[in-house]
């Protein structure tokens, strides 16, 4: 009578649920303190570039699912052979300090405690990346020259330009990306942005670039972006759009004067024109 008085069957069922997540919470938590890493894991570190001359070295790349702080004593970070840094266990990653424009060696050695030195095989678990950090991009002194710029209809101008003429010093002022914006300018004077384009690099690039308005100033920007922590270069292009029906655009200069003669040479400007060409005569008689 008594038993049937205290027995519950529904509490007995909680306090069994509750014991098992215990158990698996326990268990659980074991399996990850004692988790060591593997070559493998160091085979999959990254390094990116936190800007020129300096490099952030990452092993872990999420510590809520991977603790190996009971494993791991400490890490060494080496470049060139050269302890850099030496970090905690628990920590995931590191910032070393590079040699901009050099390929180095960036060595991450892992610790092990002595505990776990049977249990890994190894006192030391290391893994070695070759690693390079690049100087802000920029443009070479002529880069106009290799550098064209054509309104090609109406509403469309093409830009194309020889990369590694361009660029200065590729291996050591590397472009991640190339960007590209068209500005026209309105009537009262102010530019707006009517395009934006991003490329990858290659050899020889060309861009077809659209052309809101006709008989208005353009700007085009080209735009070098580097890597980590780097300033991007520009180099801006003006334009002045015509319509196309209007004709061959020209460029007119007097070449010689006389009392009785005008010797003129003219020549095609891609992305230009005239609307009329008038000569006046006083005293040349009619031209």
């Amino acid at each position: 009578m008594l038993f049937s008085a205290l027995w519950n069957p529904n509490l007995f069922k909680m306090h069994l649920h509750y014991k098992m997540i215990f158990v698996l919470l326990f268990f659980t938590s074991s399996a990850l303190a004692t988790k060591c890493p593997t070559l493998d894991h160091l085979r999959d570190a990254t390094l990116s570039q936190v800007d020129s001359y300096s490099a952030k070295v990452t092993w872990i790349n999420d510590s809520s699912i991977v603790d190996w702080s009971n494993c791991v004593s400490t890490v060494d970070i080496l470049v060139n052979n050269l302890i850099e840094s030496t970090v905690r266990g628990e920590v995931s990653s590191a910032i070393v300090n590079m040699e901009p424009c050099k390929s180095l060696f960036v060595e991450i050695r892992m610790n092990i405690r002595e505990d776990y030195i049977e249990e890994t095989g190894h006192k030391v678990i290391a893994s070695k990346k070759k690693f390079k950090t690049f100087l802000s991009p920029n443009f070479t002194l002529d880069a106009t020259e290799y550098i064209s710029l054509v309104q090609k209809s109406k509403f469309e101008a093409e830009l194309s330009l020889k990369f590694d003429k361009v660029v200065e010093n590729l291996t050591c002022k590397k472009v991640s990306r190339i960007e590209i914006t068209v500005d026209e300018v309105g009537k009262d004077g102010e530019r707006s942005r009517v395009h934006t384009n991003e490329t990858e690099t290659s050899r020889f690039i060309v861009w077809k670039l659209p052309l809101k308005s006709e008989c208005v100033k353009h700007f085009v920007n080209i735009r070098l972006h580097g890597f980590g922590g780097t300033q991007p270069a520009d180099l801006e292009l003006s334009l002045q759009s015509f319509d196309s029906r209007e004709g061959t655009p020209i460029d007119l200069k007097v070449v010689d004067t006389m009392t009785d003669k005008v010797s003129i040479e003219w020549k095609k400007i891609p992305g230009k024109t005239f609307k009329k060409l008038i000569f006046l005569s006083n005293d040349f008689g009619a031209f």
